[in-house]
């Protein structure tokens, strides 16, 4: 789930760059090409970890922790930008970890 929407935030900052709001005054400015491919590498990095979370790999389960924290942080100082979208995949990470973190590997 959180794959996905990163890739339609990802498609929508690449294709289209008004899609985002403006926001002055912040020491992290990036257009949104940037924003857009720092999120694209990040989402694929969540949907090559995946299957292998699947398969009960014990270093998946802790990659995909730490790519969620990046996800998480990233979301965070995305929030100047589309805020209500970046706290729903704040939220969204925060379940993801909260779900590895939990598992019970076999």
């Amino acid at each position: 789930m959180a794959c996905l929407s990163q890739a339609f935030t990802v498609l929508a900052a690449l294709i289209n760059h008004t899609f985002l709001m403006k926001v002055g005054g912040y020491i992290y400015a990036f257009d949104s090409t940037t924003w857009g491919w720092i999120h694209l590498l990040l989402g694929t990095a969540l949907v090559v970890v995946g299957p292998f979370i699947f398969m009960a790999k014990s270093w998946a389960f802790i990659a995909g922790i730490i790519v969620a924290i990046v996800n998480g942080l990233l979301n965070f100082f995305w929030l100047p930008i589309y805020p209500i979208w970046a706290l729903v995949l704040i939220g969204l990470n925060v379940a993801v970890i909260w779900a590895l973190a939990t598992t019970r590997k076999a």
